[in-house]
């Protein structure tokens, strides 16, 4: 049976998780008021059953208690959530290194091109479940795959991107030098233009 997803009551009621019991109770009565089905105009059946539900769950004591133990963890899984954010660029720079941790592979042994997960996990030091987000990211992008012995090894498609990332890193580093120093596009001789 699906886990019915969570309903933030407090943001619903607009009342801070720290409302005393008759703030709330206004609150649901001025909300229940406007949303309740017979009103024509701002009537919403579904918003009127959570407001409902959520004032039985904020108006019992322990209801309440075990809710707040669910929101606090909810919270806290959003703020991490959003730490996580903060993360792309290392995903990105250890993806290209995985990549080419496989290219190498490749490269250096046709016959036997595949690596282990935990040898990759090591190698890029990341840890399992942030290695399953970047191999789950390459399978679908059909960059790596599995050898019949289990191994991960690079696809021709995860060769063309690792290739390309580097030309684009190439020319992003030319473009650079070039902005850095205008004044040598400006000394080129004519002979060479």
């Amino acid at each position: 049976m699906a886990q019915k997803p969570f309903v933030d009551y407090y943001e619903l009621f607009q009342a801070s998780p720290n409302a005393q019991l008759d703030t709330i109770e206004r609150l649901f009565r001025y909300l229940a008021q406007l949303s309740h089905p017979d009103v024509s105009k701002t009537g919403d059946i579904h918003q009127f059953s959570l407001l409902a539900e959520g004032f039985e769950i904020l108006r019992d004591s322990e209801k309440r208690a075990e809710y707040d133990r669910e929101y606090h963890r909810q919270k806290s899984e959003t703020a991490q959530l959003v730490r996580d954010t903060g993360c792309v660029d290392s995903d990105c720079d250890q993806r290209h290194q995985m990549l080419s941790l496989l290219y190498a592979k490749r490269r250096q042994n046709l016959t036997n091109p595949g690596m282990g997960d935990t040898t990759l996990e090591q190698l890029v030091e990341c840890p399992r479940e942030v290695l399953h987000f970047h191999l789950w990211y390459f399978k679908e992008k059909g960059w790596v795959q599995r050898e019949e012995s289990g191994m991960l090894s690079i696809t021709a498609e995860g060769v063309d991107k690792i290739e390309k990332t580097i030309q684009e890193k190439a020319a992003a580093n030319s473009l650079r030098l070039i902005a850095m120093s205008p004044d040598l596009v400006t000394k080129v001789p004519a002979t060479m233009v």
